[in-house]
């Protein structure tokens, strides 16, 4: 089933402005019925002081099942947000102490796009996230909802034990259609959100572990 999926996703490349590069679709290796499965919005930049290392981390995540999990291998914002969330108690922040399940979660985003330090497409006249969310006559939906629908049928055969949602836009996955069957959904803040995110991402995961 999921190699079916990213197999149509490659056949379909031409169609659409935003489909013309490989995407960051996983963030990890891909198994079944993980502890956890963690659901984030969408990429941004991998390293934001290395434009090589960038490059290099976004190419062992795109065309196929990730081999290395970017939450623990690579050290982008978000990687390093979790790594603080899932690790141990460090430097005043309270943390899950449950490395080993990061380790073995499977992730992925809902929006299968990277928000990198140029925000518009090649031959678009507006930023990704815009673009993404436009009608096109070549898929017949907005790209957003392109991604969705794949998304949720990822999710579906994967089969996680629990589901993180992390942020608004992850949660929207579900916001009009049933949660999977079988597994615990977390609804998250987003680590991203400097407000207390990854403190709030902590205590919401914690229960569940």
């Amino acid at each position: 089933m999921i190699s079916i999926l990213l197999r149509s996703e490659n056949e379909t490349k031409k169609t659409n402005p935003l489909l013309l590069s490989p995407h960051p679709i996983f963030q990890t290796p891909v198994r079944a019925k993980p502890k956890i499965m963690l659901v984030g919005n969408n990429n941004s930049w991998f390293d934001r002081s290395c434009p090589t290392q960038a490059e290099k981390n976004l190419s062992q995540l795109v065309s196929s099942a990730p081999k290395v999990n970017s939450y623990m291998d690579h050290s982008s914002d978000f990687a390093l947000d979790m790594k603080k969330i899932f690790g141990p108690d460090k430097d005043g922040f309270e943390g899950l102490g449950k490395l080993e399940y990061l380790s073995a979660c499977v992730g992925i985003n809902r929006q299968w796009i990277q928000i990198g330090p140029d925000d518009k497409p090649y031959g678009l006249d507006r930023g990704m996230q815009a673009a993404a969310r436009k009608h096109s006559l070549s898929l017949g939906q907005s790209f957003t909802e392109y991604c969705e629908i794949r998304t949720r049928a990822l999710i579906d055969a994967i089969q996680p034990e629990i589901l993180v949602m992390l942020g608004g836009p992850a949660q929207d996955l579900y916001k009009s259609h049933a949660a999977p069957n079988g597994c615990q959904v977390v609804h998250s803040d987003s680590p991203s959100n400097r407000r207390g995110g990854p403190k709030n991402v902590a205590a919401a995961i914690r229960p569940f572990l």
